[in-house]
């Protein structure tokens, strides 16, 4: 890595936010908290409610906020938050998980000592919460996911790296293009996935993040893929639908038509149950023989989460 120059940021940072003024200064404080100093934040507020009164109270000049008049999306936020970035490396940092101090001086150091590296991952825990209770409260679990190696063949299925893990060089995101603005949900897998066609993926194996997960239902989850399933299932078709360089077909060409028809499948049983709930029996029947013609040994077992 070469000599940092002290008067410009080495990590930009994106984050968007809407509606979750509760949860955002505790993300933000977890920003200033990093042992390594030279980083800026670009907040994009995503036509939520004011947050100004919370970004001015950390009277910090490396944060910048951003305001949408209306929602756009995660993935038009965080692209809004990138072309503002003046950063070499790119983090990402949900508004409502947390770094540990380490994060940034953890990545610092392994792109110093592995200067060809394009693009990093580490180890983050997810951590439970029982519904209605504050973070330090009501722990229902913890543990360590989507640690280890990961290449293009583990994502082909669903996503293994967790949002809030990453540093890359700028050029990975101008190079895939950013963000899938169609997108309202697995942005994540879908960039890594786009990345993983052209980097190698590093992984760091040190704990240096939370991603908080918060019980809204006795066994039930938040997240589209039960909050709204079928938009969750149409965004894993398109993902599964983009083109895949030559090569890596020939190579994986199975792997990925079995995923493929996967996301196709799960995503007919989503749209038999909306038509269900909407009395409509006959698209309800049509959509659930067209999965069954691709998978005849259908079981209708809960939807699996590709991502976040």
């Amino acid at each position: 890595m070469k000599d940092h120059n002290s008067n410009l940021p080495l990590f930009s940072i994106l984050m968007s936010t809407y509606q979750r003024a509760d949860r955002l200064p505790s993300a933000i404080r977890s920003i200033v908290k990093q042992q390594y100093p030279h980083w800026e934040l670009i907040l994009v507020n995503d036509g939520g409610e004011d947050i100004s009164r919370i970004t001015t109270s950390f009277f910090n000049s490396r944060i910048t906020l951003l305001n949408f008049e209306e929602n756009k999306g995660k993935s038009a936020a965080v692209n809004a938050a990138f072309r503002r970035a003046r950063g070499e490396f790119i983090a990402y940092l949900d508004d409502d998980d947390e770094w540990l101090p380490n994060h940034l001086q953890v990545h610092y150091e392994y792109h110093t000592n592995n200067p060809a590296t394009m693009f990093s991952h580490s180890d983050a825990h997810r951590v439970l919460f029982k519904r209605g209770q504050e973070r330090n409260e009501g722990l229902a679990s913890r543990d360590l996911v989507y640690t280890g190696p990961v290449g293009f063949p583990d994502l082909i299925n669903c996503n293994r790296i967790t949002w809030l893990s990453v540093v890359h060089r700028r050029e990975c995101y101008a190079e895939v293009g950013g963000l899938d603005e169609r997108l309202r949900t697995l942005e994540d897998f879908d960039l890594w996935r786009r990345m993983s066609i052209r980097y190698d993926l590093h992984h760091i194996p040190e704990h240096t993040g939370n991603y908080f997960v918060h019980r809204q239902l006795e066994g039930q989850l938040t997240g589209l893929v039960q909050k709204a399933p079928l938009t969750f299932h149409a965004a894993n078709v398109l993902i599964h639908r983009k083109a895949i360089p030559p090569a890596l077909k020939r190579k994986h060409g199975p792997e990925l038509s079995a995923a493929r028809k996967k996301a196709y499948v799960e995503f007919l049983v989503a749209r038999a149950k909306e038509y269900q709930t909407r009395g409509d029996e006959r698209r309800r029947n049509s959509a659930l023989a067209l999965a069954k013609k691709m998978e005849p040994n259908l079981h209708h077992s809960p939807p699996t989460d590709g991502g976040s």
